[in-house]
């Protein structure tokens, strides 16, 4: 029986009997914490750096995983985070920043007002594709040169510096 995406989610078990596929996701770096990485980054010689990072909604509502990456950048000797909430949405939120880009631009500039020094951040952290690409462009709006990352880019950089 072909169901309407909406419905197949309300249901409470998929059709093989397992929990929807939702409720099996897990997010990597709640795998990476339970594995010991933040206690091999506090091990990492101290490099002043300073970082703002963007929690996606993805990573807070769908994979429940709010925190997780903040807490493994927390370990990390010398980096001084800023992290930034803006309404709880950059604004991107899958194709609203195309559909709706006053809106959106609205969203990603309230968050960006957030961060005290903009042009003195070396990395923005992000772990949703469409968020960076929305926050990469507000950035370049701005004339800045902050790089924006995914958190095992930056995670994996630490380990090679």
């Amino acid at each position: 029986m072909r169901r309407r995406p909406a419905q197949a989610l309300q249901k409470n078990r998929d059709d093989d009997g397992r929990a929807p596929w939702h409720d099996r996701l897990t997010d990597p770096f709640i795998l990476l914490r339970h594995g010991g990485l933040a206690e091999r980054l506090a091990e990492l010689p101290s490099r002043p750096r300073r970082v703002v990072l963007h929690e996606p909604c993805t990573q807070r509502n769908t994979l429940n995983a709010g925190g997780v990456v903040r807490d493994l950048l927390c370990a990390i000797p010398g980096l001084e985070l800023t992290v930034v909430r803006g309404h709880g949405c950059c604004g991107a939120a899958g194709s609203h920043m195309l559909t709706q880009p006053e809106a959106a631009r609205s969203l990603v500039n309230a968050l960006l007002d957030e961060v005290p020094d903009l042009h003195q951040i070396d990395t923005l952290v992000s772990a949703n594709i469409g968020c960076a690409w929305h926050l990469r462009g507000a950035l370049f709006d701005r004339n800045t040169d902050v790089e924006v990352v995914h958190p095992a880019t930056f995670l994996a950089r630490c380990f090679a510096a």
